[in-house]
């Protein structure tokens, strides 16, 4: 913060010495040494600087390539974790399905009168998804977890059920 507050107070300097307003009206502040600013901070300039401009080409097509591979890596890591947390979600909720009984069990003994809310609600859930156009360039984007998919498509199967069982009856 200090380092911010010192650059802050050499630009105000430098607009002041070149006869231009200062962007806040306060008394004039010394300059302070650029020194002042960390080691870190100017060795990620330098490294920012000294990018690609004097590289050769193969050098600049090396970098790339390692880049785009890193890149394809860390994209493939990400949507496992995400499958990961898919089903971590999916497993919390069999949980919660589980414990959601006992639990109101349990509340119904303390309290039998009042009424006993679900022990977790459930809202949309997203996670991230990292997909690979044609070009080659890479698209951070999110998809929606369905949590009450597997519900659904059992009570359709049931009512399916129960229409073919109901047909066979009037039939026979």
């Amino acid at each position: 913060m200090k380092e911010l507050k010192a650059g802050i107070q050499l630009v105000r300097t430098k607009c002041i010495q070149l006869n231009r307003h200062p962007v806040f009206k306060k008394k004039a502040l010394q300059p302070v040494a650029v020194e002042s600013l960390p080691q870190k901070a100017k060795v990620y300039q330098k490294s920012l600087l000294s990018f690609p401009i004097s590289s050769p080409p193969e050098g600049l097509r090396q970098r790339t390539t390692q880049g785009l591979r890193q890149l394809k890596n860390q994209a493939e890591r990400i949507n496992q974790l995400a499958a990961e947390l898919e089903a971590a979600a999916f497993e919390f909720k069999a949980i919660a399905s589980e414990v959601n009984q006992d639990w109101k069990a349990f509340q119904a003994m303390q309290e039998p009168t009042s009424a006993i809310a679900d022990i977790c609600q459930y809202q949309a859930v997203h996670i991230p998804l990292i997909q690979q156009k044609s070009s080659g360039s890479f698209v951070i984007t999110s998809r929606t977890v369905d949590l009450f998919q597997a519900e659904r498509e059992a009570e359709l199967l049931a009512q399916t059920l129960r229409c073919r069982a109901k047909k066979k009856r009037h039939k026979g």
